[in-house]
Formats: structure tokens, sequence, C-alpha cells
């Protein structure tokens, strides 16, 4: 569905995490890695994204010997956790209002002189200080 203020170069991006509900990790993960094979190499989302993949790839793999206190919870934190992260994209290629955490590193997606490792870790300083409290 376009909306009004949606870019056609936006819309592919907008269309996948606007995707349907996510249920499971397996779900987080399919649409995580869909994100990351559509984000250009110079689109600094894409890092964010690919170090939060590896992260969400590495929860899913539930530690042998019961690493996992609660298995299930941790699942359907992982997946509404994720939703944030997803909404926060959609929102802001929708020209919807988003937390200045996420903003900063929307509005700096395309800039040469930011390092990836800058745009990861300021996806996962946004998610984790601001998405976490609302997740749990």
């Amino acid at each position: 569905m376009a909306t009004a203020s949606l870019s056609a170069a936006d819309q592919p991006l907008y269309d996948i995490v606007k995707g349907p509900a996510l249920e499971t990790i397996s779900d987080v993960i399919a649409r995580m890695k869909t994100v990351d094979r559509l984000l250009a190499v110079n689109d600094g989302l894409k890092w964010f994204n690919r170090l939060y993949l590896m992260v969400t790839e590495q929860v899913d793999h539930n530690p042998t010997g019961g690493g996992w206190k609660s298995p299930f919870w941790l699942a359907r934190l992982d997946v509404i956790f994720a939703g944030y992260y997803f909404g926060a994209v959609a929102d802001f290629l929708a020209g919807a209002a988003v937390p200045s955490a996420w903003s900063a590193l929307f509005e700096a997606r395309y800039r040469k002189s930011v390092d990836r490792i800058q745009f990861a870790l300021a996806g996962m300083n946004a998610h984790i200080n601001h998405d976490l409290a609302l997740a749990l």
C-alpha cells in the first residue's frame, strides 16, 4: 500500500517492513534477510539490520544445556522487539514521526562520512535504549 509521502525508491523497503504480522523468530530473521538483500551497501540502515540479524540468529540458536531459562518468553520478546524496529522504519519512510533516537540514524542513511560500524551502533543504541523498555 503506497502512502502519499513515500518515495518510489523507498516503496520496496516499506512493503517489506510493513509485511504480514511477525509470529516467530524465523519470521523476524526472514524479514531481516529480505531487508539485507534489498538495501545497497551505501545505505547505513543495511549495517544496523545486518548486525541485528546476526544477534537475532544467535538468540534463535538457543544455546545447548538449556542456556535460556524461558525460551518461549525470549522468543516472544524477540518478535515484539523486532516489531518496534520494523515499525520505526515504516513510520520514517511514510513521513510519520519517529523517536529522535531512530531519526538520527534514518536521516544519515546515505551520509558517506559515517562508517558502517557507526550505523550499526547507532541502530543498536536506538533500538535498545528506546524500544527495549517498550517491548518488555
